[in-house]
């Protein structure tokens, strides 16, 4: 059944019994290389009816979770093939801990419990990959889509890579090299993270193109160079198009400028009419006398015989 695990299956419209979400599949084997769900390993010996090999790792879970979730499940444990007699299905050309994620993902239905607590996306940048790729392969469409949504966000938004002090380290670096040796090998649609991670790199070229890692892809990955020359002219395009936008800014804020001078030398002329006027009327108050004025009247009134 290991050749079956290559063709892509859709999820059984069956989602499974609400008893189904009450149990998380039993790591019972691994090589020790990673520390995984520790808080998982509850269940009995005894309990589950399959076993899922992937490498040297090995889960017990349940056919009808299983089953009841993905296609590929279901023909395996109902379509009359060794599995469904060996108890055992191999999945031999997968990563395990995509593998564990894609489990943990049947058992809950839950996108943000694909890893155990405390372990979060893009603490390895090479596994969240993998899981897109099984999620893709075995037709958990929900579970791709997020994936591939985290994926492109990541690399748009230059995050880090978190519970990394620094950022990128050795690990996460090769981790990366990893992605892109990898995106150039998968038959999958692909685009919008080699996309984003094409851009990534644009912006970040004086820090990536120093990692060995991606040297060695753009050396090797025609992919990559293809990819990062156009998001090279696309980012010069933006970057012009910002340009000719501040220009027009600009000019538009000089005109503004020179309105505002021109209207604060009329009102500044305004202003000095005004005040001319105000210093004549004031010199006219000031050199009015009233006493003057009466001795006016009495002269006139004597002479005219009013």
């Amino acid at each position: 059944m290991g050749a079956m695990a290559l063709k892509r299956a859709h999820p059984g419209e069956d989602g499974g019994s609400e008893e189904a979400v009450r149990k998380i599949p039993r790591l019972i084997e691994s090589n020790g290389d990673h520390d995984v769900c520790e808080e998982q390993c509850t269940l009995d010996a005894g309990d589950g009816d399959v076993v899922v090999r992937c490498g040297q790792w090995a889960w017990r879970c349940h056919k009808d979770i299983l089953a009841s979730r993905c296609s590929f499940f279901k023909t395996c444990c109902e379509g009359g093939f060794t599995e469904s007699t060996t108890h055992e299905i191999g999945l031999p050309d997968d990563e395990p801990r995509a593998v564990q994620a894609m489990l943990r993902y049947l058992y809950t239905l839950d996108v943000t419990q694909i890893y155990r607590p405390g372990d979060p996306l893009f603490s390895d940048v090479e596994r969240d990959l993998d899981v897109f790729v099984v999620a893709d392969k075995y037709g958990l469409d929900e579970l791709r889509a997020y994936m591939n949504a985290n994926l492109v966000l990541f690399y748009e938004t230059d995050q880090r890579p978190p519970r990394d002090p620094k950022g990128w380290s050795a690990k996460n670096q090769e981790g990366f090299g990893g992605v892109l040796r990898k995106l150039a090998e998968l038959d999958t649609d692909t685009t919008e993270i080699k996309r984003a991670v094409a851009r990534f790199v644009v912006r970040r070229d004086r820090t990536v193109m120093k990692w060995a890692s991606v040297r060695s892809a753009m050396d090797e990955q025609l992919w990559l160079a293809d990819e990062v020359a156009a998001a090279a002219l696309a980012a010069k395009r933006e970057l012009e198009q910002r340009v000719q936008f501040l220009e027009r800014e600009t000019e538009e804020l000089q005109e503004k400028l020179e309105r505002a001078h021109d209207e604060n030398e009329e009102i500044a002329g305004e202003v000095e009419v005004l005040h001319g006027l105000l210093s004549g009327a004031a010199s006219a108050y000031v050199e009015y006398d009233p006493q003057a004025d009466e001795e006016d009247c009495w002269t006139c009134h004597a002479n005219t015989g009013w």
